[in-house]
């Protein structure tokens, strides 16, 4: 049975997993969205592992409060008595949620805080025992993650802004292009197109792909159409400061749409 349910917005999946390897260095087993079976509906097995949880832990954020998944498993929490809330970035816990004590473990990597003694606190209280000692054989897990010490690129799904549906074939062309340009002409390592397409939409923050495809830069961008002209914009992130290394803005005939291609992956 999970002992601690941890409910997080995707774009936390980085911090979250960081508390999770805490918790367990701690002795509690732990349960989270990616241990999800593939067999079963989400909300059946969700609502399933809040339920046999000594306790529900919220990690909330801007995107966590914006989460109708987050505030439905926090509130399933709150009716059952036993929420555990924790702020990642200083944002205070939406109605209702915010009656209740919420500690800040806003840049929190690991290391013994007041905020972070409060939460296993709260957790030893619903769980019935004290939290153990952290593990020495499992220290490692209370550092920050580690970045793989050579670039690792993940080329996303450009998005489709020409409001054709259509045309989102051809806009994840133009990625795949640039990827396979850009793995076959340089030395970089470069994700697989079957794992970063996989992310669309607000699945492709730096914190999530960082953490969903271990990558630390991602090359991402948007495709516009408008009649036989096309814009495309791109820029590079490092995922780990989530800083905008380069962007640039190309307008381009759609006749010069393979030339375009060269042009970005270069």
């Amino acid at each position: 049975m999970a002992h601690i349910f941890i409910s997080y917005a995707r774009s936390n999946a980085s911090q979250a997993e960081r508390i999770e390897r805490a918790l367990e260095a701690r002795g509690y087993s732990v349960w989270r969205d990616t241990a999800l079976s593939v067999h079963r509906a989400y909300a059946m097995e969700i609502e399933q592992r809040i339920d046999e949880a000594a306790a529900v832990v919220v990690l909330w954020s801007h995107d966590a409060a914006r989460s109708e998944w987050v505030r439905s498993e926090a509130n399933r929490g709150r009716e059952l008595g036993k929420l555990v809330q924790a702020s990642l970035d200083r944002s205070l816990p939406p109605m209702p949620f915010d009656q209740l004590h919420c500690a800040n473990l806003s840049g929190w990597t690991g290391a013994p805080t007041g905020d972070w003694e409060k939460v296993l606190e709260s957790l030893a209280h619903f769980s019935g025992s004290p939290a153990k000692p952290p593990r020495l054989a499992s220290s490692h897990a209370l550092a920050p993650l580690q970045r793989p010490e050579e670039p690792f690129l993940a080329v996303m799904a450009f998005d489709n802004l020409s409001g054709d549906p259509d045309f989102l074939y051809f806009s994840d062309g133009v990625s795949d292009e640039i990827l396979h340009s850009v793995a076959h002409t340089t030395d970089l390592r470069v994700i697989a197109r079957a794992s970063s397409f996989q992310l669309r939409g607000t699945e492709k923050s730096p914190g999530n792909v960082a953490a969903q495809l271990k990558a630390t830069h991602m090359l991402d961008g948007s495709v516009r159409r408008s009649g036989s002209r096309i814009r495309v914009g791109v820029q590079l992130v490092d995922c780990a400061t989530q800083e905008t290394l380069w962007n640039e803005r190309f307008d381009r005939d759609l006749s010069d749409v393979f030339a375009l291609q060269d042009d970005i992956a270069e």
